[in-house]
């Protein structure tokens, strides 16, 4: 699955020059938004599967906030950034209002932020492998000439399945079965889980009690699981130096905290 970026151009040329053999993938554009709290509980997601006229929908806690979507649209050769167009994000707050029958009937200044990202949908390349039975769920891999394995489609819940399939597909391409067995993504574990543990939420705020409240210390935790230690001594020693965040406009508070350490660890 892909989403946008400035890389991608090289990806979408490169499929381009594959058409001659039917490789080339459809592009569609998802947009997400992130809206107030108050549409999901605490711990407590929605996805509403669609039908009757509605399109799927996904309704997460996130970091005190609620992430919502996604839209599905052919994607515009206009498009330059990851900014979607108006209709996208009025298109979400429709979803939101019917699937929630109008109990929850969300405002445009409730969109605290959205962004749009690139899809490219299985389109039968040869060699050609599907997985997964739902069409809009499924993935598809196959590989090239020079032996470049490309795996297009799914989703955010499909990723361990994915990569399983992807590595197992590889090994059997490139002929690797005396170097490498076949892999089960549902026993690895992510990265920041190894030294996990359900009280280093509160270890951490006792580390840092002049810049760490309770709540920021969850949401460290939950974005980095063990490395928020890490992510946390590095605020430190930079003076926990916070971005300028959004605030509700119904409450005029600032939903999260994000410290300028948190981008330039993202980025390395």
């Amino acid at each position: 699955m892909c989403w946008w970026d400035p890389s991608l151009d090289l990806e979408v040329k490169w499929f381009e020059s594959q058409k001659r053999r039917k490789a080339s993938p459809a592009e569609h554009s998802v947009a997400h938004a992130v809206l107030e709290g108050r549409f999901t509980e605490k711990g407590v997601g929605l996805y509403s599967p669609g039908g009757a006229g509605k399109n799927p929908l996904l309704l997460l806690p996130w970091l005190g906030a609620t992430l919502a979507g996604p839209t599905t649209a052919a994607a515009s050769e206009k498009a330059t950034t990851a900014a979607p167009p108006s209709s996208e994000v009025k298109a979400i707050l429709s979803e939101v209002k019917d699937h929630l029958n109008g109990a929850l009937a969300a405002k445009p200044l409730e969109v605290l932020s959205s962004w749009s990202g690139l899809r490219l949908s299985p389109a039968r390349p040869p060699p050609y492998r599907r997985f997964s039975g739902k069409k809009r769920d499924a993935f598809a891999m196959f590989s090239s000439e020079s032996g470049l394995l490309t795996v297009t489609g799914g989703n955010w819940t499909l990723y361990r399945q994915m990569a399983q399939a992807a590595v197992n597909h590889a090994i059997e391409v490139a002929a690797l079965h005396s170097l490498a067995q076949p892999t089960d993504s549902r026993t690895v574990v992510l990265v920041g889980g190894h030294r996990y543990t359900p009280e280093l939420p509160s270890a951490l705020a006792q580390r840092h009690p002049s810049a760490l409240t309770a709540q920021k210390a969850q949401q460290l935790v939950r974005t980095y699981g063990d490395r928020s230690v890490e992510v946390a001594e590095l605020a430190a020693a930079d003076g926990f130096r916070a971005l300028p965040s959004p605030k509700s406009p119904s409450s005029g508070s600032t939903s999260r905290v994000v410290w300028e350490t948190e981008v330039e660890y993202a980025i390395r």
